[in-house]
C-alpha cells in the first residue's frame, strides 16, 4: 500500500440536497471543481457530507457519483453508522464504488467506551482491504484516540484509546492485548495503510 494517497490536501465536500433529495447534478459539480483545482484526495460522506443524515442508498450513490467524477484523484469514503452491520454494508458499497479508502468515525448516541471502539476498528479491518483513516473526534465520541492508536502489538486495547485527553491512560487489569482482539493482531488500520 503506497502512503502517498494520504499526503497532501484533502477536501471534504459537502452533500447538497434539493427537495429533500441528493442533488447528484451538484454533488457532481463539487467533485468535477476540487478535481480540476488539483486537490490530493477528496473524502466524501465525512460530517460536512452529513453522513448521518442520509439513507444507505443515498451513500452508496454518493460514493459512486465521486469515484466516477474523481477520475485519479483518491477518494475517500465514511463509514460511519451506529449498527456495525450498517458500517459493514457502508464499506462495501465503498467497495464496489471503487473508493481507494475508508473514513471510519465512530458513531454512539451514547458515550463510547475503548473496547468498543477498538473492537469496531478491528471489526470492519477484517472485513476489508481497503485503509481506513481513524476518525478522531473527541467532542462528539468523548474518546481521544493517541497517536499510538490501533497499531499493531503495541500494549493493550485499553492504552490506545484514552476515555480523556487531558490525562495519561493506564491499562486496566486484564485488558486485551491486540493479539487477543478478533483480528489476532494481524489487521489492523496500521498494515492497512493507517500509521
Amino acid at each position: 500500500m503506497t502512503s502517498s494517497i494520504f499526503t497532501g490536501l484533502s477536501t471534504f465536500p459537502i452533500t447538497p440536497l434539493h427537495d429533500d433529495k441528493v442533488d447528484e447534478e451538484a454533488f457532481a459539480s463539487l467533485i468535477t471543481r476540487l478535481v480540476v483545482a488539483n486537490v490530493d484526495s477528496i473524502t466524501v460522506l465525512g460530517s460536512t457530507g452529513s453522513y448521518a443524515y442520509l439513507t444507505p442508498s443515498e451513500c452508496a450513490r454518493i460514493a459512486e457519483l465521486a469515484v466516477e467524477h474523481a477520475g485519479s484523484t483518491p477518494v475517500f469514503v465514511g463509514v460511519g453508522d451506529l449498527r456495525t452491520s450498517y458500517v459493514l454494508a457502508y464499506v462495501e458499497a465503498a467497495e464496489r464504488a471503487g473508493a481507494a479508502g475508508l473514513l471510519l468515525a465512530p458513531m454512539s448516541y451514547k458515550a463510547l467506551i475503548a473496547d468498543d471502539v477498538f473492537e469496531l476498528y478491528c471489526t470492519v479491518t477484517e472485513h476489508t482491504g481497503l485503509p481506513i483513516i481513524v476518525y478522531d473526534n473527541p467532542n462528539t465520541t468523548h474518546l481521544y484516540v493517541h497517536d499510538r492508536s490501533l497499531h499493531p502489538r503495541r500494549g493493550t486495547a485499553g492504552d490506545r484509546i484514552d476515555q480523556d485527553p487531558r490525562r495519561s491512560y493506564r491499562p486496566q487489569q486484564g485488558a486485551r492485548t491486540c493479539e487477543d482482539a478478533p483480528c489476532g493482531g494481524t489487521q489492523t488500520c496500521h498494515n492497512r495503510g493507517f500509521g
